[in-house]
């Protein structure tokens, strides 16, 4: 995955990358930001524009990453509870 900087030292990723990370399609990227801002909610990472390129923050993508673990996950790993 390539990662660029802008002037700010903000790492950002395409939406090609951004699809690859987290197995989505650029269409459904693209159909998430439009529902968003169309009044209605983005289900999606937060974007926003370099010119006519839609971006996306790293670390914005990560934490939108952990809300979905967060929201849908079981609450395990896998492996049973530590006992103290």
């Amino acid at each position: 995955m390539t990662m660029r900087e802008v002037p700010l030292g903000m790492r950002y990723l395409t939406a090609a990358e951004v699809a690859q990370m987290i197995g989505v399609s650029r269409s459904a990227l693209y159909n998430w930001r439009a529902a968003g801002l169309n009044g209605g909610v983005n289900p999606g990472p937060p974007s926003f524009k370099i010119g006519a390129k839609i971006a996306y923050e790293l670390v914005a993508v990560e934490q939108w990453l952990e809300q979905q673990k967060a929201a849908t996950g079981s609450g395990t790993s896998g492996q049973p509870p530590e006992v103290p």
